[in-house]
């Protein structure tokens, strides 16, 4: 853990001094998040909503220069959380539709804020909603007999530690928002929101035949976060690009050794538009 949080302060200080911002505030940032992921599922919530609430304070404060504010978070993050450990690989066909209509209207309304509202404002709120997110996280794995939880524990996978889907998925988001141009961003929140969900739903639904090189993906499922990244993302971009960037983001998402699938597709794409532009 230490070593990953060396890196993400080193990481952020490059990125201040390249930024020309402040480096010690983006180490107190990146340690700040980090240490709030770390203490996720533990015992400490009076702690836990101290460093949240710090964390969101801090945010706000430096709403001026929010992508600044993103990169703390994303390096923070990536410092103090852990990899999701797969418990089973067998899927409850009601959960995942669930989850994946919620991320598809989550994704209609980030896509929405982010494409007519000012990109700070946007930032600033998708911050905060991150934020109070693992929040409320923290509190399901805490207080699950309590109704608010066991209302939440309806979207997620039994199989994993509860909210650390939608963790990964926000890294993903915040790689996106801190790198990368805005129409690009949303192509991102396309592939991540609504693509990587509408697989999902079509893999669970057509669950054969499997893709040769991966038996937990299907080949419907591929198929359907190709088509539909392609309708999405020509949108924002042209249709060459969009296509280029559909086939790349299906891969990545169906190739079988991976951090997590959103997370992967998220660097890939962020480091293919730089290509591109």
């Amino acid at each position: 853990m230490y070593l990953r949080l060396i890196i993400a302060v080193t990481a952020g200080v490059l990125l201040a001094i390249w930024e020309n911002a402040d480096p010690l505030v983006m180490t107190v940032l990146v340690i700040l998040f980090a240490v709030m992921t770390l203490n996720y599922e533990k015992k400490s919530e009076i702690a836990f909503v101290l460093f949240g609430l710090l964390g969101i304070l801090y945010v706000v404060h430096y709403a001026i220069n929010i992508r600044f504010a993103a990169q703390a978070m994303l390096l923070g993050i990536l410092a103090g959380i852990r990899r999701n450990i797969t418990k089973s690989q067998a899927k409850d066909g009601k959960i995942e539709i669930r989850r994946d209509v919620f991320q598809i209207i989550s994704g209609i309304v980030f896509i929405t804020a982010f494409y007519y509202v000012n990109r700070g404002h946007a930032t600033l709120i998708f911050l905060i909603v991150i934020l109070l997110g693992i929040s409320i996280g923290n509190y399901a794995i805490r207080f699950k007999k309590s109704r608010i939880s066991k209302g939440l524990y309806l979207f997620e996978r039994k199989e994993i530690l509860f909210g650390y889907g939608a963790l990964w998925l926000a890294l993903g988001s915040l790689i996106a928002i801190s790198f990368i141009g805005l129409q690009y961003l949303l192509v991102i929140f396309g592939f991540l929101f609504i693509s990587d969900s509408l697989a999902s739903i079509v893999g669970v639904t057509f669950s054969k035949p499997k893709l040769p090189y991966n038996k937990r993906k299907s080949l419907a499922g591929t198929l359907a976060y190709l088509i539909s990244g392609f309708a999405v993302s020509i949108l924002f971009v042209g249709p060459v690009v969009a296509l280029f960037l559909s086939i790349i983001a299906a891969v990545a998402e169906s190739f079988p050794y991976h951090i997590d699938d959103n997370f992967d597709v998220a660097v890939v794409i962020v480091l293919a538009a730089l290509l591109i532009i």
